[in-house]
């Protein structure tokens, strides 16, 4: 329990700091010292990897080391391991002293005292991942509402949305699907679609899911014609009690094309979920290409 506090009060002595990521990193190196040397701790090192996407390069840092103690590294180790779905991963790692082990209790506060490290990284550029998380849906892997926006004011704000066509989509008689192969292969149909998704896009597009079976996506251009095609009739085949069945995935979706006159990402956004309603209430088209005369629809 007294390790626990005084783990807690390093942590807070952080937390409640409002400094850069470079600063806080120089800060936990120099500082975190006294509470290893008391934990018979040797070295702290991290490994994080992030997937690269449609704008964000991804990054790989193998054995950072936080903290070590040279040539003094024994045989016990206590890992703590972060995966976030089509995301990345991250490994904070902490060593014993040479000829020294720990008890339950000691790798129990030492295991603390790196997810509290792994909280603070979130705010330093190399586990930027972990903000990434906070965008993610859990479900699928994919982005959430707040991933699409923050990825599309990016692209906005370096002047290239005009490249780009927002998709906002839904997948129709999805409820259907459910019925027939059950909520928890629903999932598994959304999931690996979400998948499909992302591998045909590379680093073209991304995928938002909005909730429950309604999707957007934000896509090159020129890739556009190609993703159109991939969108009609999407096989997705999951076990139901031994038998295989294959869900078949249309959409009904409003596609929005970037045009110097857009400057802001949420207004083509809009504009693509304003065709969408246009394309739902349509008994012919699947997919509607947005129209300024829509908005006088509304």
């Amino acid at each position: 329990k007294n390790m626990n506090n005084q783990i807690q009060s390093f942590f807070n002595s952080f937390y409640t700091e409002s400094l850069a990521p470079n600063l806080l990193q120089k800060k936990l190196e120099k500082e975190i010292k006294p509470i290893c040397e008391s934990m018979n701790i040797a070295k702290i090192a991290v490994s994080a990897n992030t997937t690269d996407s449609i704008y964000d390069k991804g990054i790989s840092v193998k054995n950072y080391v936080l903290y070590e103690k040279m040539f003094s590294m024994g045989d016990d180790v206590v890992s703590i391991h972060q995966n976030i779905p089509n995301v990345g991963n991250s490994t904070f790692s902490a060593y014993c002293v040479k000829k020294s082990t720990w008890s339950e209790d000691e790798k129990s506060d030492i295991s603390f005292l790196l997810q509290l490290i792994y909280v603070l990284f979130s705010r330093s550029r190399m586990n930027k991942m972990l903000l990434r998380a906070q965008e993610t849906d859990t479900l699928t892997g994919a982005l959430n509402t707040a991933g699409i926006i923050r990825l599309g004011n990016m692209i906005a704000e370096k002047k290239l949305l005009q490249r780009f066509t927002v998709v906002f989509f839904n997948i129709k008689k999805f409820r259907q699907i459910n019925d027939v192969v059950g909520s928890k292969n629903g999932d598994v149909i959304l999931s690996s679609y979400v998948k499909m998704t992302t591998n045909f896009l590379g680093k073209d597009g991304s995928i938002a899911r909005l909730g429950g079976d309604n999707f957007v996506t934000i896509v090159k251009s020129y890739r556009l014609g190609d993703y159109l095609k991939f969108l009609e009739n999407v096989r997705i085949t999951v076990d139901c009690e031994g038998a295989k069945k294959t869900a078949i995935i249309n959409v009904k979706a409003g596609i929005a094309q970037g045009n110097p006159m857009v400057q802001v990402y949420e207004q083509l956004m809009g504009c693509a979920a304003t065709a969408f309603k246009v394309a739902k209430s349509s008994q012919l088209e699947n997919f509607v290409f947005f129209k300024p005369e829509m908005m006088q629809r509304r």
